[in-house]
């Protein structure tokens, strides 16, 4: 992330776009996570009632 004599306008725009990716990053880290969560206490749910 160096002002490598570019744009200000075009810094900007590749500076929103990795900060879109980083966000989209965390967001989708996040979903994963609470969907293991969530699948993991499904299966220990079902386990214990077929048990």
């Amino acid at each position: 992330m160096s002002k490598s004599g570019k744009p200000i306008g075009e810094g900007s725009a590749i500076a929103g776009a990795e900060i879109a990716i980083m966000v989209a990053r965390k967001v989708t880290f996040f979903i994963v996570n609470l969907l293991i969560k969530i699948f993991i206490r499904l299966s220990s749910e079902i386990a214990f009632t077929t048990n």
